[in-house]
């Protein structure tokens, strides 16, 4: 199974949006799958720019996956600030 998703960057494409659609829906991430996409494939969206901002930030966050130490505390803060940081100034000036 390893080797048709490293042979497939279309497929690995494919779930790693899946994924992150299912973990922001789960954190009230108002976006469907086809505008989480979309966002990704860098076309506007009409939608809340929180919304919006989460999905850039999770994807960045999943390209770097391989930069950061599971064990790290500092890599973990560093992945949640990039998440949350800049939704949050959004927020202040929105």
């Amino acid at each position: 199974m390893t080797n048709q998703l490293s042979n497939n960057p279309t497929l690995r494409r494919s779930n790693r949006i899946r994924t992150i659609h299912g973990s922001l829906a789960i954190e009230q991430n108002t976006l469907s799958l086809e505008q989480v996409t979309a966002v990704l494939n860098g076309k506007h969206v009409l939608a809340p720019p929180k919304d919006i901002a989460e999905v850039k930030n999770a994807y960045e966050i999943y390209d770097r996956l391989d930069e950061l130490d599971p064990y790290s505390v500092d890599d973990l803060l560093t992945a949640l600030r990039r998440c949350f940081i800049f939704v949050f100034i959004q927020e202040l000036f929105l």
